[in-house]
Parts: C-alpha cells; structure tokens; sequence
C-alpha cells in the first residue's frame, strides 16, 4: 500500500469519526431524554404508564414515515456543499421548511383517527382518557419537533455535527427540566400529569428551534448558504426530498413493524419469553442508535465526495465508513456473546431461584444477537452509503425482504415448526437480516462500478444557480 494510500485511509478516519462522535453522542442524549421521561410517567402509576405505550407506539409508527423523510435534507445539503455550490443550499431549506409544514399536516390529520385507534385497543376508559391528554399535548410538540429535525438536518449535511451537539446538551436537560415541572407542577405550575410530556417537549423545542434559527441567521459563517435569503426558489428540490426521503421513512417502518410482529410471536411462549426478548431489545436498540449515526456520518462523506465529484473520495468514504463500524460492532458483539449475566443484571437479580428461567432464556437471545449486530451493521452502514448517493429505493425493497419475506418466514419455521422457540425467532430474524446484508453489499459493489455523478446531482442545478449570483 502506499503512501498516498495510507494517508487518504488516515484523513478519512479523522474526517468520519470527527462526524460519527458527535451525531452518537447527541442521540444517546435524545434517548436519555425518552428513558427519564418513562421513568416520571412511572410514577404517576400503572394507569398512566399503560396510557403512554399506547400513545408512543402509534406515534413511533408515525416519526418512522413522516419525520425519516426529513433525512433526505441532510443528503441533498451534503451534496451542494462538496460541489461549493452554497447558494443552493438556502433553496433546499426554503422547500425542506415547506415539507415540514406538509408533514404536520399530515401528522395532524392521522392524528384525529387516534381516537378510533385508542378504542380498538379495548383499555379501560380511564387509560382511553389519559391518553387523549397525551395526545392533545403532541399537537403543541409536533411542529417545534418537525422544524427543528429540518435545521438539525441542514447542520448534518454541512458537516456541522458539533453544533448539533451542542445544541442536544442543551436542548435535552431543558426537555427533561421542563417535564419534570408542568407534570408534577413544580414552580407554581399546574398538575398536569401525563400530558407534561408532550407540553414540556414543545416548550423546550420551541425555545431550541428559536435559539437554533437566530444562531443560523445571525452567524457570519453561515451567511454564504444564504439560508434565509428570497433567491428565486425551485419546486425539484421538494421533489427530491420526497423521492429520497419517501423510501427511508418506508423502510423504517417495515423494519419496525417486523419487529412489533415477532413480539406478537414470542409473545406465545409465554411471559419468561417475553421479559427476556423486552431485555434484549433494550440493548439492541442502544446498539443500532450508535450504528445509525454512523451511517448517517458516512452518507454525510459520501455526499461531500459526490458533490465534489470525487470518485476516490467515494471508495475511501465507504470502505473506511465500513470498516471503523465493524471494529466498533465487533466489540459489541464480542461483550453480547461473553458478558450475557452482566448485562441482565442491569435489569434483573440474576442470582435470585425465581429468575434463573428468565437468565437462561435472556442469555440464550444475547447469543444470536451477537450475530445479528454484525449483519446489521454491514445492512445500515451500506444503506447509509447508498443513501449518499440517493439510492434509497432499493433498500427499501431489500429490507422488506430481509425482515418480512426471509426473517419472519424463518422465524415461524424454526421457532414454531422446529420448537427453537423465542430463540429461533431470533435466529430467522438474523438470518433475513444477513441476507438484506449481502443483498446491500452486492447492491453497493454495482453502484460504484456504474457511477454517475452528473445524473446523481442533476448539474443543471448549479448552472442555474450560477446565473442568479451577480457579475
């Protein structure tokens, strides 16, 4: 290997985890943010607490579609700001802000069927109405949320992952802060109860996306985007973000959705089965947070390469990008596979008689997991470079097969047909996700032999926007 070799490999090192660090970080802060807050519904009782997962699960299945799409902005931002072509850059947050606008509106429309939804459920009429509360509140939450989530975006695609951190450490403690007051009503404030999440979450977002909007209008350094400026906009760009963005939110969706469908199948095997399989869940969505923003690091690489139209930059971008988050996921699975008891302790006495059933089960999942985490890096890095390229319609499809038509088909087999019980579930889930690994990887190997970097950033774009900037 030579030289220029070896300090390309080192520049694209420093360059990806100066983005990844960052983009971790801040989203282990949001999903703190989640825990304390089911953690103060807790103790306002079981009754609440039943309100609130009835909520959270169709609002989660409502973020996946609606809100991925606003991943789409930090793709095409990326691409403008590796060609130097800036002034493009304020046109795509002109028609992102218009998409948000679009998405709570449609997120508001959904909304009014959660009635109907929430009856369906057949929970008492006292968790019907608290969770009504929930809901009323999301509508004040919903558009600070949406707004925020597009600037974030912009601030992703221009590399700017500090700034997004910066802004998490403050924006999670004020989240959690102003809970904590309007749903036990501290400082004079009225008892809410389970409502305060909601209000406390649009009061911090509010403020967050205020601070965050003075910062971007106000900072010299960011006067050459022209974010805000009254350039002749262009409808292509929101095209764009449906296009690419549309197949991301639809992709996590299936991804959830088959998860949701195979806690309904080992839900059969009773209740030590169930606890166990809530366990490893926890842990694996810890796992896939880190992996997800390390995607997102590496669509943020490859875009600037594309945009710069760099096709070496690309391969380093990619091979890098992969290679990092193996060494990371390696050691992950390496702790799922040899420190199981350890990581149950956190959630349960793993010496008490009454658990010893429940231990087994947990460590028997921890086990295929560790598997699993290591396909499903492979799967979302190599999305995450697809991504950069708008390439998302194909993973899109591969997930589908990956999660519905091989892993919860293989999951029934060896888990019903073969008695693997929850542990085959498992073990068909990680065979559908390696082969939506392998599949990816393919799909990746024939992108780059077939690069069009023209066609992937349209340049008719930068010669119009060439003519709007003065002599």
């Amino acid at each position: 290997m030579s030289n220029h070799h070896i300090k390309s490999i080192k520049q694209e090192i420093r360059k990806n985890m100066g983005l990844s660090f960052p983009l971790i970080a801040s989203q282990l802060l949001f999903s703190s943010c989640g825990f304390l807050a089911t953690v103060m519904v807790a103790h306002l009782g079981n009754t609440d607490l039943a309100a609130t997962v009835l909520v959270n699960m169709i609002w989660f299945g409502l973020s996946t579609v609606f809100l991925g799409m606003i991943s789409a902005v930090s793709v095409l931002v990326s691409h403008q700001y590796g060609a130097k072509n800036y002034p493009e850059i304020g046109k795509i947050l002109e028609q992102s802000l218009i998409l948000a606008v679009v998405i709570i509106a449609l997120i508001f429309a959904v909304l009014e069927a959660v009635p109907a939804l929430l009856r369906l459920s057949h929970q008492p009429h006292n968790v019907i109405v608290l969770a009504m509360r929930y809901v009323h509140a999301m509508y004040y939450w919903i558009p600070a949320l949406t707004f925020i989530s597009v600037l974030q975006q912009v601030l992703i695609g221009l590399g700017k992952t500090r700034i997004v951190l910066f802004a998490s450490v403050l924006l999670v403690p004020l989240q959690i802060a102003f809970i904590y007051c309007v749903m036990f009503g501290k400082f004079g404030l009225p008892v809410v109860g389970i409502a305060g999440v909601g209000y406390g979450i649009a009061a911090a977002d509010t403020l967050g996306c205020i601070a965050l909007l003075a910062y971007l209008i106000y900072n010299k350094k960011f006067k050459k985007y022209r974010l805000f400026s009254r350039a002749k906009s262009t409808s292509r760009y929101f095209r764009e973000l449906i296009r690419i963005g549309f197949p991301m939110g639809l992709m996590t969706f299936i991804e959830v959705s088959a998860f949701t469908m195979m806690t309904f199948g080992i839900a059969r095997f009773g209740t030590t089965a169930l606890a166990a399989h809530q366990i490893i869940l926890q842990y694996l969505g810890l796992f896939i947070t880190i992996v997800f923003a390390m995607s997102q690091a590496i669509t943020i690489r490859v875009g600037h390469a594309v945009g710069a139209k760099n096709k070496s930059d690309i391969h380093y971008a990619i091979g890098v990008g992969m290679g990092l988050n193996f060494c990371c996921m390696f050691l992950l699975s390496m702790v799922l596979f040899f420190l199981p008891h350890w990581m149950i302790h956190f959630d349960v006495n793993i010496h008490a008689a009454n658990n010893q059933a429940l231990v087994a089960a947990a460590t028997k999942l921890f086990h295929v997991v560790g598997f699993l985490v290591l396909f499903d890096n492979f799967r979302i890095i190599g999305f995450g470079a697809l991504r950069g390229i708008k390439d998302t319609k194909f993973p899109m499809l591969a997930s589908f097969i990956a999660f519905w038509g091989v892993g919860l088909s293989s999951g029934f087999l060896f888990g019903f047909i073969l008695h693997w019980d929850s542990a085959g579930i498992w073990a068909g889930m990680t065979l559908g996700i390696a082969c939506g690994a392998i599949i990816i990887i393919a799909r990746i190997i024939y992108k780059l032999k077939h690069l069009d970097l023209d066609k992937i950033l349209d340049v008719k774009s930068k010669s119009e926007s060439l003519e709007l900037q003065p002599n």
